[in-house]
Parts: structure tokens; sequence; C-alpha cells
């Protein structure tokens, strides 16, 4: 696994016929790939180098497939050597949900330069976290997107304020969420997701 930081996200075109663009900032991302992928991302670990290495990957589990005559995609095969999983981290003295709007374009500007019919993300601000799903339209230009319900972080503190102690359920709880969404990025909600995401909005 790679972990980033602070990814730039090029300026996407929503509608080709209109002015409408997206871009922005992606401040934490991990990826899941094989050595060899993991050490080329590395040496320049950018949006536009994940973008690159998740269509060489493609391109290679479809000819992969040709030669053994396999019905599997071959979407679904580079999937297995590469996910990508970004995270958006909302802005201070703000409710979460004030920045699910900014958080679920940047996960769909990213979904459609990585070419992804979905991706998985998060929104959060360290101690509370909203897991988004992004599906792009495959017939017209934009998408809709799932949300978790909010998920909390709870730690206890001292009188002075300071935090003390991590409550191990929650704790537990989102890092399920995270290990199992970083592996599965590429992937529509499925019945292994232990969570029913709030229904689709636009």
């Amino acid at each position: 696994m790679v972990l980033n930081i602070e990814h730039t996200i090029p300026t996407s075109t929503v509608r080709p016929t209109a002015m409408t663009t997206l871009a922005g900032q992606i401040n934490y991302s991990a990826i899941v790939a094989k050595t060899r992928v993991a050490e080329t991302y590395m040496m320049a670990a950018t949006m536009m180098q994940l973008c690159r290495l998740v269509k060489q990957e493609s391109t290679a589990a479809g000819q992969w497939n040709l030669e053994r005559q396999e019905l599997t995609s071959s979407t679904v095969s580079a999937r297995r050597l590469l996910t990508g999983f970004f995270v958006v981290e909302s802005k201070p003295n703000c409710a979460l949900i004030d920045n699910l709007s900014q958080a679920a374009s940047d996960i769909y500007a990213c979904a459609t330069l990585l070419n992804q019919k979905f991706l998985r993300g998060a929104l959060t601000n360290g101690h509370e976290w909203i897991f988004i799903i992004i599906r792009v339209n495959q017939d017209a230009p934009g998408g809709k997107f799932k949300i978790s319900p909010l998920l909390t972080l709870y730690v206890a503190q001292n009188a002075g304020g300071e935090d003390v102690q991590v409550d191990k359920f929650s704790a537990d709880r989102i890092t399920a969420v995270l290990s199992y969404w970083i592996e599965h990025s590429f992937e529509d909600i499925g019945n292994d997701d232990w969570f029913e995401p709030i229904t689709w909005g636009t």
C-alpha cells in the first residue's frame, strides 16, 4: 500500500458542451498495488501518474485475459492489481456535512480522470467520517453519489482537555471500513459491505 498527501486534481469537464469544470485538492490517497506498480507510482506520486498506471494495468489485464480466453473484464482484473482511495479533509470550524458537496465533486473528478464507473472515498475532520461512493454516468455527463451515516471516533479527554484514550469500538469500526473500502475502491456497494449507505444523491 502507498499512502500519499495533497494531490492536485487537474481540471476536468463535467459537460463537454458547457463551461462546467471541476478541479480541487485531495488531501490523502491510498493505493494498493503489486510491488512493481507501487514502486513506479512512488517515483512520481501524482494524479496523472496514477491515471497512467490504471490505464496500463487495465490494458495489461485485458491482454492477459485475451491470451487465456477468460471471460473476466479487463477492468475487474485491473482492480486486483491497483486500487485508489481518496480522502478529503473538511475545512476547519465547519460542520462535516457542509463540505460534502465539495468532497463529492473532488472524488467525482478523480473517478473521471481514472476512467472508473465507481470510486470510493471519504470526508473527514479526523474524528468524524463520512464515506462516499461515486457512480459516474455511462450514458450522460455527471453522476451520483451515496454516503454513509456519520461515523465518529470517540476520544476521552482529561480535565485539561487533552486526548487521553481512544474508544476501541469506534476506532475499530472506522478502521474496518477504511480497510475494506481501500481494497474495493473501484467497485459498487456489494453484499460484503457492512453498512447500507444513504440513497443516491446528485
